[in-house]
């Protein structure tokens, strides 16, 4: 690539529309001849659209918390001389995500492995698209300051559906809250320095992971439902031994999907989907439908 290197940096905030107007000249520029930079904007772009027709999401147990530890241990852009660096903050607080039989809930920003699901249900929804980078391509690292949230936030129309409880306002407030922290924390694995994405052979999916965030995401659209009424999908963790953990467990809303897995990826191999009993199981027991090798 060519130009300032800083300007690298700005094809989150330039996609998302969260430049000042000085900035925002500068990068335009520098994008006519960084083919890079445009290829990755167009990518960041197709995201948030899809973030337009998302629906209600749980995020995962204390992600304001989590968000806030890694902006705290994430190199920012340098500021100008005399000019103090802008607080990180993250819009919403956490909420419980429900996980599925043998799963457990993640809690603080821990080196264990804790699988989070995020799917239609009671509490769980559908999600987000995920960036246009295939085959396990790079993402390369984006600043992930506290405008950039917000912007994330703002660039969703709010779908809000069930019954979460209380008045409509305050159901109207929940899922605000919840889907702005749960797209902070797609964002938080997707600017990750070394996020990479891997298509699924699930509908429209990918699979965004990073073992910087000890984080996978996967994301779809126009996924099928289960083949048997009452079942649904579950994500595993493969390892290089061949064993499998559980993780959470997913049905399409419209189409969209979006689950977490979190902990020490270092070790697993693979990401699998099967179809399971309703609540999930501790081990494998249905028809394997999508695999990506990580």
């Amino acid at each position: 690539m060519n130009g300032d290197a800083n300007l690298h940096a700005l094809t989150g905030a330039y996609a998302l529309d969260a430049l000042e107007p000085a900035e925002r000249a500068a990068f335009e520029a520098h994008l006519v001849t960084c083919a890079e930079c445009a290829e990755e904007v167009a990518g960041l772009r197709e995201t948030a659209a899809r973030l337009a027709g998302a629906a209600r999401l749980a995020p995962p147990a204390a992600l304001r918390e989590r968000v806030l530890a890694q902006v705290a241990l994430t190199p920012q852009v340098a500021p100008a001389a005399g000019v103090p660096a802008e607080p990180a903050a993250v819009p919403g607080g956490p909420a419980v995500a429900s996980g599925p039989a043998g799963a457990t809930a993640a809690t603080g920003w821990s080196p264990a492995a804790a699988p989070v699901g995020l799917a239609a249900g009671d509490d769980a929804s559908a999600g987000i698209g995920a960036p246009a980078r295939t085959g396990g391509r790079r993402v390369p690292a984006r600043r992930p300051t506290w405008w950039g949230w917000a912007a994330a936030a703002a660039a969703v129309v709010l779908v809000v559906g069930g019954v979460l409880g209380g008045s409509l306002a305050v159901r109207q407030h929940r899922a605000d809250q919840a889907l702005a922290a749960a797209q902070a924390h797609m964002m938080v694995i997707a600017t990750a320095p070394d996020a990479v994405s891997h298509q699924v052979a699930l509908g429209t999916s990918h699979v965004v992971m990073s073992h910087a965030m000890s984080a996978a995401a996967l994301v779809g659209e126009d996924v099928p439902m289960p083949g048997e009424s009452g079942m649904t999908y579950q994500l595993w963790m493969v390892h290089a031994d061949g064993s499998t953990a559980p993780g959470p467990t997913f049905v399409p809303d419209r189409g969209r999907v979006l689950a977490f897995v979190e902990g020490d990826l270092a070790a697993v191999t693979a990401l699998t989907v099967t179809e399971e009993p309703a609540g999930g199981s501790s081990a494998p027991t249905g028809p394997l439908v999508a695999s990506v090798a990580l």
